[in-house]
């Protein structure tokens, strides 16, 4: 795909303002100038994300995202705690740039329901008990390597609305830690509690027969069955058995 520069497009400066390191990588040098920059622009589509990486790496490419699969080659992390390029990568002259994006996923529940919806005390907090096992944190430590952030809300950082700190805190899933200043997740045993009041103690309805989640996904591969095992152990964890240790 093949872009060329539109002489009619309308008069558009460069920021003048960005990120807090910008300035320092020298990103707000053009700062005012009129854009586009470029006379024309090139793109290809590459379906899988090692293939991308691979002719990143052969110099076809100027950029590329780095998928979990290729993170220790291209990433690794200082004594000091801070997130660099691999030495291989530094002298291929790579440099690594880092954002937080603008973006936001979540798990839904379907409030049509008879098992997890309605707006009853008891189905709230069975919701309740299951958004505390889905243990985000962990996921974003096991599948993204780290790169990403808890949701508290349905608004991402650097979006207008959104609330740092206490504020901010989902007081459904987290508590506030006052002598860290961080949010933390509720306990397990909290959350079990919340499935007890909810009906289910030990994961089975009041004549002993289980709780049964539907999950609705699309996902098909042999990565996402990783991911949706990590699903399963989270249920696990509130003493809702997988469809096959169902009896």
């Amino acid at each position: 795909m093949v872009m060329r520069r539109n002489p009619n497009f309308h008069e558009e400066p460069y920021p003048s303002e960005g990120a807090p390191d910008d300035e320092a990588l020298g990103l707000l040098a053009d700062r005012g100038k009129r854009l586009p920059f470029l006379e024309r622009s090139g793109l290809c589509l590459r379906k899988e994300g090692v293939s991308q990486w691979n002719k990143f790496l052969q110099g076809y490419y100027d950029n590329s995202g780095i998928g979990s699969e290729v993170f220790d080659q291209a990433v690794q992390i200082s004594a000091s705690g801070t997130v660099e390029p691999t030495d291989a990568m530094k002298e291929k002259g790579v440099r690594l740039l880092t954002a937080t994006s603008p973006s936001i996923s979540y798990y839904a529940f379907n409030m049509l329901d008879e098992v997890v919806g309605g707006y009853d005390e008891k189905k709230r907090k069975l919701r309740q008990a299951i958004s505390i096992a889905m243990n985000e944190e962990e996921m974003i430590q096991i599948f993204l390597n780290g790169r990403g952030i808890a949701a508290q809300g349905p608004l991402p950082p650097d979006i207008f609305g959104f609330q740092e700190g206490k504020a901010g805190v989902n007081p459904v899933v987290y508590d506030w830690d006052e002598q860290r200043e961080v949010p933390r997740r509720k306990s397990i045993e909290f959350a079990r509690q919340l499935l007890a009041e909810a009906g289910y103690p030990g994961g089975r309805d009041a004549s002993g027969k289980p709780l049964v989640l539907f999950f609705d996904t699309y996902a098909a591969s042999a990565a996402a069955k990783s991911q949706l095992d990590w699903l399963r152990k989270q249920f696990a964890l509130l003493d809702i058995p997988a469809p096959d240790s169902l009896d």
